[in-house]
């Protein structure tokens, strides 16, 4: 069975940085109210990704190009940073052999290749390798296992580009996280070889409520989904539990939480 090495010793620090606190302050203040009025009206409507629509406007590391790529279900951006070329361009000691393979974060239900090109500029910018940022399928629209299906989908087009497996390197955070070391098992379960890494920053694999505090606690009643505030009193429920198989998308992020630690511990993670 292949395995990833540990690359790095975490670090943990206390507190947060003004600019998470300031961005903390700003998602409480602005997409969270839309979140908790959208579910509480009294019919199933499914808002545009506005989030992600405002974020064109985002700027971008200086120089950077990219272009679309369409893979087999969903749009993705081919990204590269100023001066970073890839493995079928540049002169041989300029060719670029690596490429990272990134998920954006969004709960599975919002943000995309816009909300989050710049960080993905800034990414391909600092490590000199581009980036195949993958605008996956989600929520409420497609269940979890076809964003799982489109992150691999997007492996496979690096390969077929001429990135070999253990040059890819797999980059994630919070939800694209929880994708991250998803597309990886996979990846090396089909026997395609070991990728050079998963990079998940705060990556989301623990769909148990109850470890964030007694405050959103989720109940399944036929086939749905609700989330009990206990500030509130209410009870949201948007009957999507069908779309996300909770229990099941909580069984395997638990077995993958629970592998991924077992495996540091061993050693050979």
């Amino acid at each position: 069975m292949a395995h990833l090495s540990l690359a790095a010793e975490p670090q943990f620090f206390r507190g947060a940085s003004v600019q998470s606190r300031a961005l903390g302050f700003g998602v409480r203040h602005t997409i969270r109210p839309l979140l908790g009025l959208w579910a509480r009206l009294p019919f199933d409507v499914f808002p545009p990704n506005a989030v992600d629509h405002i974020a064109r406007l985002l700027p971008v590391h200086a120089g950077t190009k990219w272009r679309t790529v369409d893979l087999s279900d969903c749009k993705s951006e081919w990204l590269q940073a100023k001066g970073v070329e890839d493995v079928a361009h540049g002169t041989e000691s300029s060719k670029n052999v690596g490429a990272i393979l990134y998920f954006h974060g969004g709960a599975f239900l919002t943000c995309g290749l816009n909300t989050h090109r710049r960080l993905v500029s800034n990414i391909s910018h600092a490590s000199g390798q581009p980036v195949l940022n993958v605008g996956y399928r989600q929520m409420p629209y497609e269940p979890i296992t076809e964003s799982i299906a489109d992150g691999v989908d997007g492996f496979r087009w690096l390969m077929e580009q001429g990135y070999q497996p253990e040059n890819i390197t797999i980059a994630g955070d919070s939800a694209g996280g929880y994708l991250a070391f998803s597309v990886a098992r996979v990846v090396m379960d089909r026997g395609w070889g070991r990728p050079a890494g998963v990079v998940a920053i705060s990556p989301l694999l623990d769909f148990d409520p109850t470890a964030r505090g007694e405050r959103w606690r989720v109940v399944h009643s036929a086939g749905h989904l609700s989330v009990y505030d206990a500030e509130d009193e209410t009870v949201v429920d948007r009957g999507i539990g069908h779309l996300l198989d909770h229990d099941q998308v909580r069984a395997e992020a638990e077995k993958l939480r629970d592998e991924v630690l077992q495996r540091v511990r061993d050693g050979d993670l």
